[in-house]
């Protein structure tokens, strides 16, 4: 993903200080024994919170009948017969359970009789969500160096998105025409500004069209025909997105954050050769860009989405990106000539309940003043897994290593494991609670305007998730 002139999530890196006092040194005893404490604090936090939901859901199982799947439709008198089917769908993640069945996705606009998402039949589509998070920082307060993103504060409350969106959208069996459109304000419009988008000052809230385009679809060469987009639109590259909705957890990965394009403007086609597979070409003006050319010419991207069958059970997919200014989160002392990223990824659907996601990738960026040639690569895994009808767990461990600084601005290998629960009380509605490790060779994290840095880093976060 991208910023503005350094770029996007880690603009930050430009403004680190070295006039700043050192913090005043705290004994290591000391010291472990805090971080201890906190680590400790933080895993109570979320099992307990994990416990309670639990036990909220399972209760309700017995006592619901309109909001719960069928089979847990039952008397009082079948208690038992009611934890053992809970129970085994969640021991058992090769068991096609009913959790899923009853979900639906819906907005708040739906609930209360309003046009929503799920209008289907209405030509035209309009629908948003609100996030607000919070995040606690075992290194520092204020603003973060590095990771996480884009809960980039610690202790500090950030009101991450507000969005709305009006779309149409295209019909595949016959010629038709579409538009999106996503008006999309808060710290991570902040965030994510580049070239084009309405400039803010203020690092914790801005304000862009962070995807406005037409499309079409034609029935040509065969029988899924060819899809053409013109305008600006988040990219194909990576799993994660940087829109609330559509990801697992509230922190994002170092990939996501230091590999990845964002949102752009460009021609994006694709074409469904078969049932299985979608062959697709873009030509963009670079890296989160709003009609305003990034480098000195257009990047390319390229990609290929095989699925092994119908069901998309199992989706491969590879994807490269090239062209100056392609990729766009770097320090400004790092700018290459081009930037050409290599991205695989697989996503395995083993059950209704459980999806597995693994990506890697790999990055060169030739030209880079003093550095010669920048390099990076990274690998993470996604774990999702439906517990019930409104509680998922998911987990992500990641790899990140920035060869020569290119990219985050400390030539340094990076780890971090996330675990996280979604609970939806209501469909419209999810609370994500969060714990992440972060670690790195060298001493990385800290607050943006202090040298003092760690090589650790525990986060505890809390996410509210609102669709409308």
């Amino acid at each position: 993903m991208v910023s503005s002139s350094v770029e996007c999530h880690q603009s930050w890196v430009s403004d680190r200080q070295t006039n700043v006092k050192p913090a005043r040194k705290v004994p290591e005893s000391l010291s472990t024994y805090r971080r201890s404490r906190h680590a400790m604090s933080s895993i109570i936090a979320v099992y307990s919170f994990g416990l309670m939901c639990l036990a909220m859901n399972t209760c309700s199982l017995a006592e619901s009948v309109n909001d719960s799947p069928p089979q847990y439709s039952v008397s009082p008198s079948d208690e038992t017969d009611v934890k053992e089917t809970f129970f085994k769908s969640f021991l058992d993640p090769f068991e096609d359970s009913p959790a899923l069945a009853a979900r639906k996705d819906l907005g708040l606009f739906d609930e209360i009789g309003l046009s929503g998402r799920l209008a289907s039949q209405a030509p035209l589509q309009i629908y948003g969500w609100l996030d607000v998070g919070y995040t606690s920082a075992s290194t520092a307060a204020g603003r973060l160096a590095v990771a996480p993103v884009p809960n980039r504060y610690g202790d500090t409350i950030l009101f991450n998105q507000a969005a709305v969106v009006v779309s149409k959208q295209l019909k595949t069996d016959e010629l038709s025409w579409g538009f999106y459109g996503q008006l999309f304000a808060g710290s991570d419009a902040s965030l994510l500004q580049g070239p084009g988008d309405i400039q803010s000052s203020n690092p914790q809230f801005g304000m862009t069209i962070r995807q406005l385009n037409t499309s079409v679809h034609l029935p040509l060469l065969t029988a899924g025909g060819i899809d053409v987009v013109f305008g600006r639109q988040g990219t194909w590259m990576g799993y994660e997105s940087y829109m609330a909705p559509g990801r697992p957890l509230y922190s994002l990965s170092y990939q996501w954050n230091f590999a990845e394009d964002g949102s752009d403007t460009g021609v994006w086609t694709t074409w469904h050769a078969t049932s299985q597979l979608d062959l697709r070409y873009a030509m963009t003006l670079g890296s989160n860009t709003f009609f305003e050319l990034r480098g000195n010419a257009p990047c390319h991207l390229t990609q290929v989405v095989y699925r092994l069958d119908d069901e998309w059970k199992t989706v491969l997919t590879g994807s490269w990106i090239i062209g100056n200014g392609a990729i766009g989160n770097v320090v400004p002392y790092a700018t290459g000539r081009v930037d050409s990223v290599f991205e695989l990824r697989t996503v395995q659907q083993y059950t209704k309940n459980w999806k597995q996601v693994v990506q890697a990738n790999l990055g060169v960026a030739p030209g880079i003043a003093v550095i010669g040639t920048g390099e990076w690569y990274g690998v993470l895994g996604i774990t999702e897994y439906c517990i019930n009808r409104s509680v998922d767990a998911n987990f992500r461990y990641e790899w990140f290593d920035d060869v020569n600084g290119s990219r985050t601005g400390i030539a340094t290998t990076f780890n971090a494991v996330t675990v996280g629960l979604n609970y939806r009380p209501r469909d419209w509605i999810s609370i994500r609670p969060e714990i992440r490790g972060d670690m790195a060779d060298r001493s990385a994290y800290g607050k943006l305007d202090s040298i003092h840095r760690e090589k650790e880093q525990l986060t505890l976060a809390l996410e509210c998730l609102i669709r409308f």
